[in-house]
């Protein structure tokens, strides 16, 4: 599966999850969304290839085989293999529009990627600007004082007016300089938010999410995406928090939520909002307070329905737009199958099919990639080579093919024998293999 398809694939997964999440909100847990923006994830990152029957890209090979091929105007036109080509006079480079397109999304990795590394540079000096707190201040004696909570160095940062979590080896939770010492409730809730985003590795999952974003920068779907998943990163630890605190103290962890996002709401009016200078890290922010409040008002344990109906979501999601269409896996493997199952043999065994080989002769044009490399016997001799140029069609094949090609400013003609097919019964698609020469 080409990044094409993977993408392709993965846009539909989050365009549902987004559906999804933005009307059975309530109604559904955390976690299936939060397995739903992994899946995408891993779509974007690895290229397998797994058939299913119902799979949403069989309707392509559905509406492309059995409708418009079927035609009888379709089924008369000529596949033309034309690359545009981009040619440098000064430099004699010639360029395809595939490899000029190679090159762009390149660029835009190589772009992304740093601009990446200069913004992670920010986290180094926050970090080394912060204070250590005391040992006898009250966050840090009561992380200590939480049994099942590693120990996390806290520090105090003027460039913060929210907590956060950053780090990923060595992770650290960092408080405003100004927080509220009085209030230990709130405190207490802040910590314990921010220690569950690193309990869970958080800070690596916005790792991931920013390299797919690197990778994949041309598609506008991933980054709405980065944004909805950290929104339910927030609501899951605000869910692990609120198990912590025993479910009767939402309401005060809900009001701690509130606290935060005023600090963060009274800067932006005052006009002194401080510049945080972090990039992948975790925050007790603001993001969707309105939706972190009303989740958190409606918490309850998740019922057994519930989960049952999570997991047959995620598995039909898996299913339609994850897997490949069960007609074609892709353009290499289908390569691969049809050389396999080239042999006379196999046109000896289906007889029947040689009616559908007609005297007839078929136009094509070939690209530099339809020919073998020259020795220097053929560029003496003027003339190029073809071997195993597979042409398609549907209800038929012809015996020969008329080929021409351009190259190096001269035009190479000649005529293609047709030397094995197979042939798809499901499709009535035959795939021919031709050879022959051209000569200028």
């Amino acid at each position: 599966m080409g990044i094409v398809e993977m993408n392709i694939s993965a846009s539909l997964i989050i365009a549902f999850t987004m559906l999804l999440r933005d009307t059975a909100l309530k109604k559904l847990p955390n976690i299936m969304f939060c397995t739903l923006w992994i899946l995408a994830i891993i779509r974007l990152l690895i290229p397998w290839s797994i058939t299913c029957e119902v799979s949403i890209f069989n309707l392509y090979y559905f509406f492309k085989d059995d409708m418009f091929y079927r035609s009888d105007i379709f089924s008369t036109m000529q596949p033309i293999s034309v690359e545009t080509m981009i040619i440098q006079e000064e430099t004699g480079i010639v360029i395809s529009g595939t490899e000029l397109i190679h090159i762009i999304w390149i660029i835009g990795i190589i772009v992304s990627a740093l601009w990446c590394i200069y913004s992670y540079l920010g986290n180094f000096i926050t970090i080394r600007n912060s204070i250590t707190l005391e040992e006898d201040s009250f966050p840090v004696q009561w992380m200590k004082a939480q049994k099942n909570f590693k120990k996390v160095p806290i520090k105090l940062s003027w460039g913060l007016d929210m907590p956060v979590s950053v780090g990923l080896f060595f992770p650290i939770i960092l408080l405003p300089y100004d927080y509220d010492i009085e209030n230990e409730d709130t405190i207490k809730h802040w910590l314990c938010h921010e220690y569950m985003h690193i309990k869970y590795h958080h800070v690596l999952w916005q790792i991931i999410v920013q390299v797919v974003i690197c990778i994949n920068w041309f598609n506008p779907l991933i980054y709405m995406m980065r944004k909805y998943i950290a929104r339910d990163i927030e609501v899951f630890c605000d869910n692990r928090a609120i198990e912590f605190f025993q479910p009767e103290n939402k309401k005060k962890y809900a009001l701690s939520i509130i606290a935060a996002a005023d600090k963060v709401q009274q800067a932006d009016k005052s006009g002194k909002k401080k510049k945080r200078g972090l990039f992948l890290y975790n925050g007790f922010s603001q993001n969707a307070l309105k939706e972190r409040v009303e989740l958190l008002s409606k918490w309850k344990k998740v019922s057994a329905l519930t989960m049952v109906t999570s997991v047959l979501i995620v598995t039909s999601v898996t299913s339609v737009f994850a897997t490949t269409s069960n007609a074609v896996v892709d353009e290499r493997q289908n390569d691969m199958i049809s050389q396999e199952n080239m042999s006379v043999g196999l046109i000896e065994e289906n007889v029947d099919f040689k009616n559908e080989i007609i005297s007839g002769t078929d136009t094509v044009v070939l690209t530099e990639n339809d020919v073998q490399i020259q020795t220097p016997d053929e560029r003496a001799a003027r003339y190029l080579v073809v071997r195993n140029y597979k042409y398609v069609q549907y209800g038929y094949l012809p015996k020969k093919l008329d080929a021409s090609l351009e190259q190096d400013g001269y035009i190479y003609k000649g005529t293609l024998d047709l030397d094995d097919y197979v042939y798809e019964s499901a499709t009535d698609k035959y795939t021919g293999y031709y050879s022959g020469k051209l000569y200028r």
